[in-house]
């Protein structure tokens, strides 16, 4: 997967190079992370916010009010982790992911 912060969109670049559009309309996507669920996770640096992209394209914001959300991990239990550029600060959410 790569996120396309001008763009505003995530491709998923196949073995043979070719890239196949997840999701677009993203405000300034930069870190993405696939999720215990298999759904895919966004932080919206621009828009200071988590989306979950689902296998349809369907999107839903799962954390907001973020400062420039950056990179996004899940560790082995299911909690994701986001890196806030604007505090320095790593957050963890926990939930239904």
């Amino acid at each position: 997967m790569v996120a396309e912060s001008g763009p505003g969109r995530i491709l998923r670049v196949q073995a043979d190079g070719r890239a196949e559009k997840v999701a677009e309309g993203l405000q300034g996507p930069e870190g993405i992370a696939m999720g215990p669920s298999g759904d895919l996770y966004v932080a919206e640096a621009r828009a200071g916010r988590i989306s979950r992209v689902r296998p349809d394209g369907s999107r839903q914001t799962v954390a907001e009010g973020l400062n420039s959300p950056r990179a996004t991990a899940f560790d082995a239990y299911g909690h994701l982790f986001v890196a806030e550029a604007g505090t320095g600060r790593i957050l963890r959410f926990t939930g239904d992911f």
